[in-house]
């Protein structure tokens, strides 16, 4: 058995205290990076304002172009090609989307309250789903009570069979839940 005289005994113990406290300090930053980094990419506090909004462009009941495949005696079962990416101009109307963009249903049937979207075709003057809400809750999205998600999409604009390269951007604000 090797001996050990007592100051190389505390100078093993004070290097070895040190080390502990090290790890220590390594582990709860990683753990507390790997927590943060999680929380982050898990965050769904916009999440239905993104699918208005990606129904809105994707959606042939809204904005994206469709073109008719299959025609059927019952309506309802028609086939339609959707072009993603690509707006037709005709639907770029506020009572277009009134009568037929509906991004208001609930599960239940009834309209979720105060939600209101802006849309806007560069160039073009915006058009609104549900105007009066969206004036309303527009100024208060600083507050932690509402939100505001903000899109901007390279869109192709189809009018006449011409084909025009542009920018949408589509402003969704609601109360949260």
């Amino acid at each position: 058995m090797i001996k050990m005289n007592k100051k190389a005994i505390v100078d093993d113990m004070m290097f070895w205290i040190f080390r502990i406290i090290l790890i220590i300090i390594v582990i709860v930053a990683l753990v507390f990076f790997v927590n943060s980094t999680i929380s982050k990419n898990l965050d769904t506090k916009s999440l239905e304002l993104d699918l208005i909004t990606a129904r809105i462009i994707n959606s042939k009941d809204c904005l994206a172009r469709a073109e008719l495949i299959d025609v059927y005696e019952n309506e309802k079962d028609n086939v339609f090609r959707i072009y993603p990416g690509e707006i037709d101009k005709t639907k770029y109307n506020e009572e277009y989307l009134k009568k037929n963009c509906v991004i208001l249903n609930s599960n239940d049937g009834n309209l979720t309250p105060k939600l209101g979207v802006k849309i806007t075709l560069y160039n073009n003057p915006p058009v609104y789903i549900s105007k009066d809400d969206y004036d309303d809750i527009e100024p208060l999205t600083f507050s932690s009570k509402y939100q505001k998600v903000i899109k901007v999409f390279p869109v192709l604009v189809y009018l006449n069979n011409k084909i025009e390269s542009t920018t949408l951007e589509i402003v969704v604000v609601a109360k949260k839940r």
